[in-house]
């Protein structure tokens, strides 16, 4: 580190000492207090069994595929609802009649 005034090269070079230093005592620091550091090879921190991981896993998935399916499932009756209003030629009638989409679909 060298710059063309002298005191602006010792700070530069005070700065990089220190952190060097500090590198390494963050670094000597960080690994003592580390939960997945592990001293042995077969020292486990997870103590699940794989049962339990899988269980885990579709616990998660299984709620997001259910309302997949129920949503597609939904769209599919929504599309040929309107498709055959309009084939019938009765979704004018039901677009200016005065009514909330509520009491409409509590009729369908």
């Amino acid at each position: 580190i060298y710059s063309k005034r002298p005191e602006a090269s010792r700070i530069l070079k005070e700065k990089e000492l220190t952190r060097k230093a500090l590198g390494g005592y963050e670094e000597s620091i960080g690994n003592r207090f580390d939960i997945n550091r592990a001293d042995s090879p077969d020292v486990r921190f997870n103590q699940a069994n794989d049962e339990q991981v899988s269980g885990q896993i579709l616990g998660r998935l299984l709620p997001m595929l259910i309302l997949i399916m129920l949503f597609s499932g939904v769209m599919s009756v929504a599309q040929n609802s309107i498709a055959g209003e309009k084939e019938r030629g009765t979704i004018a009638t039901l677009l200016v009649t005065q009514c909330t989409a509520a009491s409409w679909l509590s009729v369908r």
